[in-house]
């Protein structure tokens, strides 16, 4: 459900979706331009005004079909999608037209907000919690229902919640009760977090952060955050180690170290 999928000759071996290089190089090429902190606002006014068209397009659509469903939904949605996803400029050979649906645009937006939010919440990356959860340790199964609660019924997870519930383990499910419950609300050093760790992200491919000082002034502008740019500089530093430790714990377990 999240784009992550399990070794069949290893069981707590997890990959994740392979790209050819070409692909991988215009991802790179394409996120450099749309999580640029000098990216123009004007490009993104005239693709969100796109992306309203296409929408209010797509719910003519299927009011012109009686009783529609999530069938009738698909099998108009790969036309439209592409077409949004060139409005926002993501590369063709990034994805297929024919993989397109509701259930994998929903996987990929699942699959990027519970890696950020990992890293936020838990300073760890999702690959390292998934293994550790399907190994049988009880809070790596929270963490998990903490930043996404479809997470109680995924593979990685259910062996541990069916233990729990079949010894009736109160302390765990009341635990695993409290996690369903727990909202993410990030105050702005949080966000600028997320943002940091994105940047990290892009950076691994090859796209170069932007000078220190220019990072500084568009993320705080006013120094409210941050009383000198050697804080900043600080801070971010900080979050470099933190992410470069995650990426590395995460790339042992889909070795299965």
């Amino acid at each position: 459900m999240h784009g992550i999928s399990q070794d069949v000759e290893t069981p707590h071996k997890y990959t994740t979706r392979r790209y050819s290089e070409t692909a991988l190089q215009q991802l790179v090429d394409w996120m450099g331009k749309a999580f640029s902190p000098y990216l123009n606002p004007r490009m993104i006014e005239r693709a969100k005004a796109q992306s309203e068209e296409l929408q209010k397009e797509t719910v003519d659509s299927l009011r012109q079909i009686p009783n529609a469903d999530v069938q009738d939904l698909n099998s108009i949605l790969p036309q439209k999608a592409a077409r949004l996803l060139d409005v926002w400029g993501v590369p063709r050979e990034f994805y297929s037209v024919d993989d397109i649906s509701v259930g994998t645009v929903r996987q990929h937006l699942r699959s990027l907000r519970t890696l950020l939010a990992c890293f936020q919440i838990h300073k760890i990356h999702v690959l390292t919690l998934i293994a550790q959860a399907a190994k049988g340790q009880r809070q790596a199964v929270l963490d998990l229902v903490k930043v996404d609660r479809m997470f109680l019924h995924d593979p990685c997870t259910d062996a541990v919640i069916r233990k729990a519930e079949m010894l009736n383990d109160r302390y765990f499910l009341d635990q695993l009760t409290r996690a369903q419950e727990y909202r993410f609300k990030p105050k702005m050093r949080a966000l600028h977090h997320l943002y940091l760790h994105l940047l990290f992200m892009i950076e691994r491919f090859g796209v170069p952060l932007p000078p220190i000082h220019e990072l500084w002034r568009i993320l705080d502008p006013h120094a409210r955050e941050y009383n000198s740019l050697q804080s900043f500089e600080r801070d971010v530093e900080r979050r470099r180690v933190d992410f470069d430790q995650m990426v590395a714990d995460a790339e042992k377990e889909l070795r299965g170290e």
